[in-house]
Formats: C-alpha cells, sequence, structure tokens
C-alpha cells in the first residue's frame, strides 16, 4: 500500500525572502549533449530498433473509405503499416476536461475524421527515412464533409460554456452590473481577440517503446509521467505496475506534454506486434495536430469606476474555439476577479466547436487571453478617468475574492506597482500618448497587473542516506526545463544540514514513487513539501534535529557520527504529502494519476493564496516605418519563499520573453478553406528570437505568507507572461494614441490607418 502521511502537524520553515542560487545539477550535461532526453536514453535490451512514422489526414472532416497500402508496403524496409483496418481495436481516452489523460477522445485509427493532421496509420521500417518515404506512398480515399475552422465558419456550432463543460463551470453574475455601469463614471466598452498560437518545445514528441518479456518500457517526455503510465496500461490492457515510464527531463513542454498522444499506444503496439523496440518522432509540422495549443478567443469587456476610480461594474463575455469531439475550455474570467474585486460582475462563457485539433493548456493558459482583454480595458479606464494607470490599479487592490467573499492569504499586487515603478522610472512618463520621443522614435510606457494562483498536487518521495553523509532522492517529478531535481536536492540539504552536491535528486521515472503533475507551477508549491517529510524521518531514526543552511560542514560530521552510533550504513525512506483540504484517497490515487481535476486554488481553511506581480514595458515605434521595439521590459513580482532565486528569476524572464513573443508575433494561420494550420514550422511560425530581447530584468521582492505549505512557497514560472501583452499594448497605446485590441500587435495593424 502506498504510504499516508496525515500533514496536520507537519512543522513549517520559517519565511525569508529565500534559499540559494544553485546552479542546476544537471546543468553541464545539458549544455555537453549528454543523452538525457527520451529520444537518446540508451535502449535496456540488445534489439535492433524500428522506427515509426505517423501517417496523416488530409482532411479537416469526412470519413476514410479506402488506404491503398500497395506502394509502401513494396519499399524495402518496411515492416509493418497500421491501420484502423490491421490495428483492431486500440481504446479510447478520456479527455482532461473529463477526468481523463487524453489529448483526444478520438479512439486511436479511428476510421472517422475529425480535424486535418489527425494520426490515421503508422509505417513502422528499418530506419526513419524507409519509413517516412512509404508514408508519403499511402494513397487515401475519403467521403469529405464541410468542415469548420474558426468562429464565423457557416458549420460553427456555438454552446454556453455552463451548459457545455463538465467541469461543474458556472459562469458569475453577482450585483447588479448594468446598473453599476450606467452610474459609472467613466466606462470602457470594448472587443478584443487573440490568436491560435502552438507550444513547439525544442524537444520534438517522441515515443520509444520496449518490451521485455510481458513488461513494456516507454521512453517519452511527459509533463506527468504516472499519468502517460495510466493511459498507455489501458490501452495496451496490461496492468498499471507492468509499464514504466522514463525520460530524466524534458526538452520543453509548456502544456503539449501533458496529456497522452495516440502516438503512445501506437509504438507499443508496433514494438509487441514486431517483437523489437520502436521510436516513433514526430516532426515538427505533425507536433502541430498531435498534442495540444491555444485556441483562439473573443471577448467583450465592459468595465465601468466611479470618479475617485474604483470600479464599480465588471462584464466579460468570452468566446474559445474546441474541437469537434471534445469541450476544452480555458475561460479564466473567473479568475481575474481575484485582482481587483469590484462589487458588481458579471460574465458570460462560450465554447465554439469547429473541426479543429482539441485546444489544451498553453504556459498560464486561464490568464493570458483574458487578462489581455481585461489589462488593456484598465489602462483605456485609466485614461477616461485622467488618472495614473498605475494609481488606477492600486486604488482596486482586493483583500478578498468579490464572489466568494472568500480572504487572501496576502495580497502584494500593490507593492509589486510601486517597486515596479520606482525601477523602471515610471515617473518620467509623460502621461499624454504621442509626447515621448527620440530621434524618428515614439516613446511609449505601459503596465498591467498580473497574477496567478497557488495550485499543489499530492505526491510520494523516497528518499535514502549513507553513512557517508551522501543522499538520493527519488520521486517521479517531471523536470521540463524549471530545476526541479536542483530544488528538490536543495530542500533535502537544507533540511538534513549537508552540503547540496551531497544530494543527488532523480526524477522522470514511475520506477520512483509518483511526483507531482508539471502544470499550473505546481512543482516548487508541492514536492518539497514530501522532501522535508522525508528529511525529517531519516533525522528522527538519526536523533538528529533539522539541520542549518545545507552548507555546513559541521553537518556532514554530524550526519557520519549519527550513523557510527546508530551501527548502519543506510536509512531508506519513504513521504507523502498532501495539499490542505485533499481527499482522503488523495495519495493513493497518485499511483492512478487520479485527481488531477482536483488541483484547485489552495485552501488553506477559509483563505486562497495566489502570486502576484506586474510588468513594465517601455516601447519604440518608428515614425515612419511603424516599426515596433520592446526597447525594456521588466516584472516585479511576490511568490512566497523563493527556494531558488537564481532559478526563479530565469523562469520569470524567459516567461516574459514568451509574453513577447505571444503579443507580437505569434500566430498559426488557418486556410479556412481546408481548415489546416499553414505556418506549421520554426520557419514560419514566428517566435521571439535574441534580435527581438533587448533590456530585460526581473525583481523578486520578499513576501510574508503562511500555512498553506512548509515553505511558504508559490508556484511562479506561468506568471511572468499574463500581463506581458496587455502592458505591450498599453505602451504601443502611450507611444502612438492607436489602441490596438487584437493580438499579435503587428505592422499591419500599425498600417490601417493613419493615427501615427
Amino acid at each position: 500500500m502506498p504510504l499516508i502521511v496525515e500533514n496536520a502537524a507537519a512543522p513549517t520553515m520559517p519565511v525569508g525572502s529565500g534559499g540559494q542560487p544553485v546552479p542546476r545539477q544537471e546543468a553541464r550535461s545539458k549544455v555537453t549533449g549528454q543523452p538525457i532526453y527520451a529520444a537518446d536514453l540508451p535502449l535496456p535490451v540488445d534489439a535492433p530498433l524500428a522506427y515509426g512514422y505517423l501517417v496523416m489526414s488530409s482532411i479537416a472532416r469526412g470519413r476514410i473509405l479506402h488506404m491503398n497500402l500497395e506502394a509502401a508496403k513494396a519499399l524495402p524496409g518496411v515492416l509493418e503499416i497500421l491501420t484502423h483496418e490491421s490495428a483492431g481495436h486500440i481504446p479510447a481516452l478520456e479527455t482532461f476536461m473529463s477526468g481523463g489523460q487524453g489529448v483526444t477522445s478520438v479512439a486511436p485509427l479511428d476510421d472517422k475524421i475529425y480535424h486535418a493532421g489527425q494520426i490515421i496509420g503508422m509505417v513502422v521500417a528499418e530506419d526513419f527515412e524507409t519509413a517516412r518515404e512509404a508514408s508519403y506512398l499511402i494513397k487515401v480515399d475519403y467521403d469529405e464533409e464541410p468542415a469548420a475552422g474558426s468562429f464565423d465558419s457557416p458549420h460553427a456550432e456555438y454552446l454556453r460554456g455552463q451548459e457545455a463543460r463538465t467541469d461543474e463551470h458556472e459562469d458569475a453574475n453577482i450585483g447588479d452590473v448594468e446598473g453599476a455601469l450606467m452610474a459609472a463614471a467613466a466606462v470602457v466598452d470594448r472587443r478584443y481577440s487573440t490568436e491560435t498560437q502552438h507550444h513547439n518545445p525544442i524537444e520534438l514528441h517522441s515515443t520509444t517503446a520496449i518490451w521485455i518479456g510481458d513488461e513494456l518500457v516507454i521512453h517519452e517526455p511527459s509533463q506527468y509521467y504516472y499519468a502517460l503510465r495510466e493511459a498507455t496500461a489501458t490501452q495496451m490492457r496490461m496492468p498499471r505496475e507492468k509499464v514504466r515510464v522514463r525520460a530524466p527531463f524534458v526538452g520543453g513542454a509548456f502544456g503539449c506534454k501533458a496529456m497522452v498522444s495516440h502516438r503512445t499506444a501506437l509504438t507499443a503496439f508496433a514494438a509487441k506486434r514486431l517483437g523489437r523496440p520502436v521510436r516513433t518522432t514526430a516532426t515538427r509540422d505533425q507536433g502541430f495536430t498531435i498534442a495540444t495549443h491555444r485556441s483562439e478567443t473573443r471577448h467583450h469587456v465592459r468595465l465601468g469606476a466611479d470618479h475617485t476610480g474604483r470600479l464599480t461594474g465588471y462584464h466579460h463575455d468570452i468566446w474559445e474555439v474546441t474541437s469537434r469531439k471534445d469541450i476544452y475550455a480555458n475561460d479564466g474570467v473567473e479568475g481575474l476577479v481575484c485582482l481587483y474585486g469590484p462589487e458588481n460582475i458579471a460574465n458570460t462563457s462560450w465554447v465554439v466547436r469547429a473541426d479543429r485539433d482539441t485546444p489544451g493548456f498553453m504556459r498560464c493558459p486561464h490568464a493570458v487571453p483574458p487578462m489581455f482583454a481585461l489589462e488593456s480595458a484598465m489602462d483605456e479606464l485609466a485614461y477616461k478617468l485622467g488618472m495614473d494607470p498605475v494609481e488606477l490599479r492600486k486604488r482596486n487592490e482586493a483583500h478578498r475574492n468579490p464572489i466568494s467573499g472568500i480572504p487572501y492569504t496576502a495580497n502584494s499586487l500593490n507593492r509589486c506597482l510601486d517597486v515596479g515603478a520606482e525601477r523602471f522610472g515610471w515617473a518620467r512618463r509623460n502621461p499624454t500618448p504621442c509626447s515621448m520621443r527620440e530621434g524618428e522614435w515614439l516613446v511609449g510606457y505601459g503596465v498591467a497587473s498580473c497574477y496567478y494562483p497557488v495550485h499543489m498536487f499530492s505526491n510520494v518521495a523516497t528518499l535514502t542516506v549513507t553513512s557517508d553523509a551522501v543522499a538520493r532522492y527519488e520521486t517521479a517529478v517531471s523536470d521540463v526545463g524549471q530545476g526541479a531535481a536542483t530544488i528538490l536536492s536543495q530542500v533535502v540539504a537544507m533540511r538534513l544540514g549537508l552540503p547540496v552536491t551531497s544530494v543527488e535528486t532523480s526524477v522522470g521515472d514511475t520506477a520512483f514513487p509518483p511526483g507531482v503533475h508539471a502544470g499550473a507551477s505546481m512543482t516548487t508549491p508541492s514536492a518539497p513539501n514530501t522532501a522535508i517529510l522525508a528529511a525529517d524521518k531519516v533525522l528522527a531514526k538519526l536523533g538528529l534535529s533539522p539541520g542549518g543552511q545545507g552548507d555546513d560542514r559541521d553537518g556532514t560530521i554530524r550526519m557520519k557520527e549519527a550513523f557510527a552510533r546508530l551501527g548502519v550504513d543506510k536509512i531508506t525512506e519513504q513521504a507523502a504529502w498532501s495539499p490542505p483540504g485533499s481527499k482522503k484517497d488523495a495519495i493513493p490515487n497518485t499511483y492512478k494519476a487520479k485527481g488531477v481535476k482536483d488541483m484547485s486554488e489552495v485552501k488553506t481553511g477559509s483563505h486562497r493564496s495566489f502570486a502576484w506581480g506586474c510588468n513594465f514595458v517601455e516601447v519604440r515605434i518608428h515614425e515612419r516605418t511603424r516599426e515596433i521595439r520592446v526597447a525594456r521590459i521588466m516584472g516585479a513580482y511576490t511568490a512566497g519563499y523563493i527556494v531558488n532565486p537564481r532559478l526563479a528569476r530565469s523562469q520569470l524572464i524567459g516567461s516574459m520573453i514568451w509574453g513577447i513573443g505571444g503579443a507580437m508575433l505569434e500566430a498559426t494561420v488557418l486556410d479556412e478553406k481546408r481548415v489546416r494550420y499553414v505556418n506549421n514550422d520554426l520557419a514560419e511560425y514566428e517566435i521571439a528570437v535574441n534580435a527581438d530581447i533587448n533590456e530585460i530584468e526581473a525583481f523578486l521582492l520578499p513576501e510574508e505568507n503562511s500555512d498553506f505549505n512548509m515553505l511558504n512557497t508559490k508556484g511562479l514560472g506561468e506568471m511572468g507572461n499574463a500581463g506581458t501583452a496587455a502592458a505591450i499594448a498599453n505602451a504601443v497605446y502611450h507611444a502612438t494614441g492607436k489602441r490596438i485590441t487584437d493580438l499579435p500587435i503587428n505592422l499591419s495593424k500599425m498600417f490601417d490607418d493613419q493615427t501615427l
């Protein structure tokens, strides 16, 4: 039975500014090209590797009539071709929104087509090139039907969110919004939109399947290894204990590796049929449809305030495109009310079914699109009131949720705004649009608030300490680049009183106990709690109390002396931790990858907890060419106790860079007629590069919190890009007097009138 540890009497760590800026423990391996990623791992068997290549649908809606495989099969080196006729029935998975682990609920190799780029087959050959060539020789006859691409397509289906969704969502409706807006001293009434965006991590989606007797080993990058194990066991109709998933580090994910693709089961099925290992690596363009993406959205925001700047009414409607088969919706509007807390709030959410692949998480999913709308509206409202945009936000700082009335453990937004404004030099801003310039360049300043709810998740780990004062910590956490292994080594070392170099943390393997789902910035608020409990159990056996800062040689001597007194060579302990308010079966359910949908805002008695921050931006826009440059971007943030300031700053800077790309460059272009993505490669899907990034800085401010986890720490990796797009749009308005409400902010939008 899994070990269950009660956390009611768990010790707490002192609140402070943060831990030590320790470099990543895997840094050297990454920069020297060591085999730490899934597709590079050595095979555990001595057998020739075969290669799979996915066959994708070329239509968006219809049914397969016939697949002509003769030419492909005749190609030398082709070993197997899986289709809906040859593979038999592989069970479908439920999606995350329905409590499952799948990217889609479409059954693998279904002959019914739900979107272009749907997996309809897989070729397996002796080498990758042969498998790819054979896939091109397959001819498919379809019965094609008219397809809907987006909001305005004639075959799109509009559904009220709270009626269509399966996650018990309810639209907000408190007070009298219409009356409040009618009586307001100033009102903003605007429509906004954001485009489809794709993750594009550098590490491609890859699966290697190896059968060892009746056991299956999977090498695949994932944000949640136990969910991948559970899904694969279900689809292969085998016990979960017979499946092992392994990938020590993930080369980027951002949400697209959080759920399970058909690729995994097909690769495992092919490996079993052939009796040899098979590796399937999706190409860049295939990654656009076999994983998930950020869906395009539309917003209608009405925002009102009295003459003092206090918000009186907030109305926000949101529309999101989902797939024909599955309902997925970020919404996020209900979360935005935590920022400012007006008394009168209403929102309506809509999902629009189209013949597209199912959207999913993309970094800071619930906040980015609606916050662009809200924070843009806040800026416009400030101008209508004749008020400084920073001051307007400060006057509306909230300390409890206006819908539920539940207070926050802390709200540091105003302090972030004050420090951010001072360090950015906001006081130098002339508030009049088009008033600041440097030569031929118009200069604009913009600001936006940001926040992120603290999510936590149950997890289990094993700690082994040997008599030479060396520790090994093991848990199936996914390290997607945030430095999870490093911070866990730090926490263990700090608690045991050892140097961090004496602790090695191993992650990314279901041979270890279940770790945290690497999403919703849950890792740092969750995983260190288990590390503390495990360390304390070892210390208790040694008769020692928790140690110092982890760099004191006396701690090593103390540990060795304790082992000598006890007369043992090593001690191994397992510990488990669940967030406050968790269900009684939370720990057993982590072994079954259940309960992911239960991850909610932290419940500490009657409080909720958030990380807070703000972004300040300076843009330069050439008066004749309209070229836009982000000259400076700065963020000020609070997130409780910062375990590793170096890694935290790196995450926030990366998040802001992501925000710049999302605001000014990123947009997946859709061929509306064929409902296919056009720019599905890194040559034409534009992302931020070095030339787009100038001066950038993130400041972490100390924050006093208590009682929501043992380190009093919050997640922050997703927060840095939550307000970036709005801050840039607000700076563009300040520079030019032009209010851009549709992302991305590019040259075409700057040229559509003569405002400049």
